[in-house]
């Protein structure tokens, strides 16, 4: 932590990181806008990301009440994820944050660019086991529909480089899960992954109950 402070007091303005952590969200807000400000007119060499995502993740952090200012931390470690060079240390320190932002209303979006920005700069494998284990952990509904959904997306854009092993686990678990949108959310995962896989993928869900069997089949279907 001395070392994330005195990087950052070299890098950002004082008030910059006094005004971060303010219990007013205007000055939390105008913070952001410089922080921002700061960090786009760095050179991707230049930029201490690991420093970045440190004093960001600060309370109130990625758990800001306010939408806005919670809208500019998370555009902000979009930007990082493609402008930095951006670690799995650096992930470390935002990934359980984010993940429990994919259900929300407003920045729910943004939180998933988060998210396709670090599949870009650590692979997909990695970020897609962490973001599963997330949020079924948390034992949000809305948050694991969502992580669902984004990796059915991410899938299709970086192909299956996953592993599938370990993401069969997990959807066992959503296919399980009481609330419909999970399932479903489920089951469309596995319909972009029997477009790569092929019958292979049905071995893993024989035993499935016969409704749900039906419900997977016609996804392969489509």
């Amino acid at each position: 932590d001395e070392a994330v402070d005195e990087k950052a007091q070299t890098f950002l303005p004082g008030d910059i990181l006094t005004n971060l952590v303010s219990a007013n969200w205007k000055e939390r807000l105008a913070s952001m806008e410089s922080f921002i400000k700061v960090v786009s007119s760095t050179s991707k060499e230049e930029i201490p990301c690991q420093v970045c995502i440190r004093v960001l993740s600060r309370k109130p952090g990625l758990k800001d009440t306010n939408f806005q200012v919670l809208k500019l931390k998370l555009e902000l470690v979009a930007h990082l994820t493609r402008n930095s060079k951006f670690s799995k240390r650096s992930a470390e320190f935002c990934l359980p944050d984010i993940v429990d932002k994919l259900g929300d209303a407003k920045n729910g979006g943004i939180a998933k660019e988060c998210l396709t920005g670090m599949a870009e700069a650590l692979g997909l494998d990695f970020v897609s086991l962490e973001v599963m284990t997330m949020a079924f952990e948390q034992k949000n509904p809305k948050n694991q529909q969502e992580a669902l959904l984004w990796l059915t997306t991410a899938i299709q854009e970086f192909g299956l480089k996953l592993s599938v092993k370990a993401l069969i686990a997990t959807i066992s678990k959503a296919l399980a899960a009481t609330n419909p949108g999970v399932r479903m959310a489920a089951i469309s995962l596995l319909g972009v992954m029997y477009m790569y896989m092929g019958d292979t993928l049905r071995v893993f869900f024989e035993k499935e109950k016969p409704a749900l069997l039906q419900q997977i089949n016609d996804e392969f279907e489509k």
